[in-house]
């Protein structure tokens, strides 16, 4: 700051030193940013700082042109006129302001001087606690002060900013951008508006790509204030708004202005034509933009119900609602049977959508049938536009995806891609991705990303589900690829998405396979995937209940911990029957030396259709023909299983062996063709053991020691354990005895930090 630099308030004006020149100029350009009252002589000297600030950090002789009103100036850019943090710091402490409250500051005002004076003035004339201060407040001081100083001041704003209405028209929208201002405005008027408003510091282009125009919150607040025009005015320019967000994909901004024109139709046909993940992810505006109306003009269209039920549902508190949307949405679904055929159709996908949240699992594999069939049909007969039928038979997919039949789900993808637009077909084909993935036909997935030319540029285009299957595809097949850092690198990041997503158990699977692989030997937390089903709007089909807990128990079993591995199976077997189910259970046999039972296991399974269920079988099978000294069945068993994995790329199943098995069966790989036994030699490259892997110390315990271990780890008091237990209080102090003695512990809560260790629990007082 430049030394001996004084401000003294004289009501609006104010004069620097004579250091600093066209005093006169400066000073109405600060009585026009200027949002504190003339007669508030303490506020205005707290803020002294912050335009002594504006002045001496800063080029000043540019600085002053752009600020001077009485001048004709080259307009400098906002990013000049934007403080730094160190800046801000440096003005927030001159100003007496906490250290603490400097980053709320600079997040909410963008570094903009006008907005920082403005929070500034707020917290010093309500003499506010800034520990008190949060965003939502500091955001609607900056607004409420700049648009009472644009109120006052607005005709010294006309030179400066004399397309004011044309402003507030471009910023009525969701996302301003140059494109938008050039459809709105036309070419010249839009870049003489953008260049006013640039100058004064109210927005800023982003000048990488020239297509992006930054608005602060706190701008964007004001200028929605400003109405553009008459009624008439209005509504051509929401018109043209609502056309330009339709071409764009910007489904939130379609939602805005069809909302503001009060078109239910715009509405629903514009989240059919691009229901982006947006609608979603800003589920407050959604919610806004929809609350406009009653549920009566909203059942008009079911899938305005449905998306007010899944916006609701993602909101603090909203779950109930978001579950009473679901049954309005059935309801408004079952009365559109009487409308068009384009109604009835919507209402049929939207009431299919809504039963499958619901857990009405009959409901919703029938319906997706009879969605599938008519969508096919119309789509041969033309009856219905390419991109509404791939939709509905997507929702149809998800719905088989979600319950667990897979191929059925494969089936209705593959439909949808042949009928569906770009945008849709690549989505579908990211979802067949992931189907694929997860089956473990790895090559076949990776070509389905490598076809799918989804924009990561354009996030905001994108359906929800399809970046959970997009996510999902690509961490499996890192995963595969013996790359699994990366792959729970990638689940962290989209973790978020994937919580607010029906889809969270594919990705459960992949995490569960990524951890394995990544930390061999290691029972794996399961706070991520706990909270995901926490977020869930319901529960997880039988299909997938059982699934997960199958690959939690082979887990289990790769970590050492056969009593939880033998928990986990059977609470899968008796979720659920599949051949994923069938092969933990004969995993769980061979460990325990009864290779001949898993052999009648597998058998009765029947032979699984994919490829990385049949490639554990033969993996298994082999193993268990070792066992039972069946030489010539261990080596066609070996040699089938390194056939599936070339066929295929699946490797991940070699993750069942323990260091023994492996040996076993890479010494029988010697006697096969050369590729066969690379493949096996790949995958043990790709899925080394840990050292510790397959060494760990076990603890046996019976099934009633466990469930005393378990009660124990709730705070119970032993004989609260006997009664539950219905015996006596000696035989619980004995059986508890005897847990100490196998875990090698002395107390109650040593006891349960080790069956935690062991998985036995699910955490340690």
């Amino acid at each position: 700051m430049a030394e001996g630099a004084q401000v003294a308030w004289h009501n609006t004006r104010w004069s620097p030193s004579p250091h600093h020149e066209s005093a006169r100029s400066a000073a109405l350009s600060v009585a026009v940013i200027d949002a504190v009252p003339a007669a508030d002589v303490t506020v205005r000297e707290a803020l002294a700082t912050v335009d002594l600030l504006i002045i001496t950090t800063r080029d000043g002789r540019n600085l002053r042109a752009a600020l001077d009103l009485e001048t004709d100036v080259a307009y400098v850019s906002a990013a000049d006129l934007l403080f730094t943090p160190s800046e801000m710091r440096q003005c927030l402490t001159l100003a007496g302001v906490p250290d603490s409250a400097t980053t709320l500051v600079h997040e909410v005002s963008g570094g903009h001087p006008l907005a920082t004076r403005a929070i500034i003035a707020a917290a010093a004339r309500k003499d506010a606690s800034w520990a008190n201060v949060t965003a939502t407040t500091a955001s609607a001081w900056a607004a409420e002060g700049i648009h009472t100083a644009l109120t006052a001041h607005r005709k010294e704003l006309s030179d400066l900013i004399p397309d004011t209405e044309a402003l507030g028209a471009l910023l009525i929208s969701e996302r301003p951008s140059v494109s938008l201002a050039k459809t709105l405005l036309g070419p010249d008027d839009a870049e003489r508006v953008l260049g006013h408003a640039g100058a004064a510091g109210l927005i800023s282009i982003d000048e990488s790509n020239g297509d992006a125009v930054i608005v602060l919150p706190f701008v964007e607040a004001i200028l929605r204030r400003l109405k553009p025009g008459d009624d008439a005015t209005h509504r051509a320019l929401l018109q043209r708004m609502l056309a330009w967000s339709r071409e764009h994909g910007d489904a939130v901004e379609s939602l805005a202005a069809a909302a503001k024109l009060r078109d239910i139709e715009a509405m629903a046909d514009g989240v059919l034509a691009r229901a982006g993940v947006e609608l979603i992810e800003r589920a407050d505006r959604t919610v806004e933009l929809l609350g406009r109306f009653s549920t009566g003009e909203l059942s008009r269209r079911p899938v305005l119900c449905l998306v007010m039920a899944l916006a609701r549902s993602t909101q603090a508190g909203g779950r109930v609602d978001g579950r009473a949307w679901l049954r309005i949405t059935i309801d408004a679904g079952e009365r559109s049977t009487n409308g068009s055929s384009a109604i009835s159709f919507e209402g049929e996908a939207a009431s299919l959508v809504a039963r499958r949240m619901l857990g009405d699992t009959s409901a919703a594999v029938e319906g997706a049938r009879e969605l599938a069939a008519r969508a096919i049909d119309a789509a041969g007969q033309h009856a219905l536009p390419p991109h509404l039928g791939a939709a509905y038979l997507q929702q149809a997919a998800t719905t088989m995806f979600v319950i667990g039949h897979l191929d059925e789900a494969a089936e209705f993808l593959t439909a949808g891609v042949t009928t569906a637009g770009v945008i849709r077909g690549d989505e579908m084909r990211t979802d067949l991705a992931a189907l694929h993935a997860l089956r473990g036909e790895v090559r076949r997935a990776r070509d389905d990303l490598n076809e799918a030319t989804v924009d990561d540029a354009e996030p905001e285009r994108l359906l929800q589900q399809t970046h959970v299957t997009r996510t999902a595809a690509q961490v499996l097949i890192l995963t595969e690829n013996g790359e699994p850092a990366e792959a729970l690198a990638l689940l962290a990041n989209e973790s978020p998405r994937i919580a607010r997503s029906e889809l969270w158990p594919l990705c459960a699977e992949a995490l569960l396979l990524a951890e394995a692989a990544r930390f061999p030997g290691k029972v794996p937390g399961m706070t991520t995937i706990e909270k995901w089903e926490k977020g869930a709007l319901v529960a997880p089909p039988p299909y997938w209940r059982a699934r997960l807990a199958s690959g939690r128990a082979l887990v289990a079993l790769g970590a050492g911990n056969r009593h939880l591995a033998e928990d986990l199976t059977e609470e899968a077997r008796s979720i659920h029957h599949q051949p994923a189910v069938a092969l933990t259970q004969a995993r769980l046999l061979v460990s325990m030396g009864r290779p001949h039972e898993a052999l009648a296991a597998l058998d009765a399974s029947g032979v699984p259709t994919d490829p990385r269920t049949l490639l554990g079988r033969a993996l298994l099978t082999a193993v268990a023909y070792h066992a039972v000294g069946d030489a010539t069945s261990c080596t066609q068993a070996t040699s089938e299983a390194a056939r599936t994995s070339l066929a295929y790329g699946a490797t991940t199943p070699w993750l069942l062996l323990g260091a023994s098995e492996r040996d076993t069966l890479l010494k029988e790989a010697t006697q096969l063709p050369t590729r066969e036994r690379d493949a096996l030699l790949r995958a043990q490259r790709l899925f080394p053991l840990g050292e510790s892997a397959g060494q760990r110390p076990t603890v046996t315990l019976s099934r009633t020691e466990r469930e005393v271990v378990r009660l124990l780890a709730t705070g119970a008091e032993l004989k609260e354990i006997a009664r539950h237990r219905h015996v006596s209080l000696n035989t619980i102090r004995t059986q508890t005895r005897s847990i100490y003695r196998k875990f090698g512990v002395r107390s109650r809560h040593e006891a349960v930090v080790r069956a935690s260790e062991l998985g036995l629990v699910r955490g340690a007082p």
